[in-house]
């Protein structure tokens, strides 16, 4: 799913920006409710329901991740600038996959023992 701008640069298509950024937002938001969850004394009335939001924002997220993964292992990415060195795209792979395996992970190690942070 990739395009090309008025200038002849490859750009990937609208429905992966789309979910590009529905991903981007859906953390951002399970990041600011897990910070206020942490932040949330324990004796709280509404720390279950901060819980319950985050976790399922968490899959809502994991969920999105494996579509992308799956769109992306099914469509080329637009090529490199030619004005991109070298390093500076291995630095992008190397950053692209770091995060990638980074919203995988952070939501299985929530499920790994989510009673501790119910409670």
């Amino acid at each position: 799913m990739s395009d090309q701008d008025a200038n002849g640069i490859g750009r990937y298509g609208h429905p992966t920006v789309a979910l590009h950024w529905v991903v981007a937002l859906t953390l951002i938001v399970a990041v600011v409710l897990g910070l206020t969850l942490g932040n949330t004394p324990e004796e709280a009335s509404n720390r279950k329901d901060l819980f319950d939001w985050h976790r399922w924002v968490g899959v809502t997220v994991f969920a999105l991740v494996l579509v992308r993964i799956v769109v992306r292992a099914f469509n080329r990415a637009p090529p490199p600038l030619a004005s991109i060195s070298s390093f500076q795209q291995w630095v992008a792979h190397f950053t692209h996959g770091s995060l990638y395996v980074l919203m995988v992970a952070a939501p299985l190690t929530g499920e790994v023992a989510p009673e501790k942070w119910s409670s």
